[in-house]
């Protein structure tokens, strides 16, 4: 959520949390591989008419560190355990600051060259006078969730 001059404004973005286990592949002398990733798109928040202010994926938010307590009984179990675990939360908190995603914005919405860092601790110096970050929140919502497409290209158009 954001502060503006004229008010709070928000965004959001429905992304799926892959992870997979495959004990029977072999890298570099190593047995199995585990890893994840994410799908879906940027959440992107109309913050002034042509301003965007965008949160990035995966940079940033690592939901079992953000859901910790969830994994306490299952911390040492395989990875496999803990992603179940993770697919059987639902909740929805606010992050901390040191969980942000990545934030960046363009100086121009046309233009990918002109993108730019945003700094969350100082939207103004950004957007203007007027603007801070409320709050950003993560919510872990039931798999069957479908992914949202479309919200950033539909913005970028590049």
């Amino acid at each position: 959520m954001v502060n503006t001059p004229n008010g709070v404004v928000s965004g959001y973005s429905v992304t799926r949390q892959l992870a997979y286990e495959s004990p029977e592949v072999w890298i570099i002398g190593f047995p199995g591989t585990v890893g994840s990733g994410i799908r879906g798109e940027a959440v992107v928040v109309e913050v002034a008419p042509g301003k965007y202010l965008f949160a990035l994926l995966g940079l940033g938010i690592h939901e079992e560190k953000v859901f910790a307590e969830y994994f306490e009984d299952v911390k040492d179990q395989p990875f496999a355990v803990r992603m179940q675990r993770l697919a059987s939360i639902r909740d929805k908190r606010v992050l901390d600051a040191d969980r942000y995603p990545t934030l960046v914005t363009f100086g121009n919405i046309n233009d990918p060259k002109t993108v730019k860092k945003v700094d969350p601790d100082n939207l103004a110096a950004s957007f203007g006078k007027g603007f801070s970050l409320k709050s950003i929140t993560i919510e872990i919502l039931p798999p069957s969730t479908p992914i949202t497409k479309g919200k950033v290209e539909k913005v970028l158009g590049w």
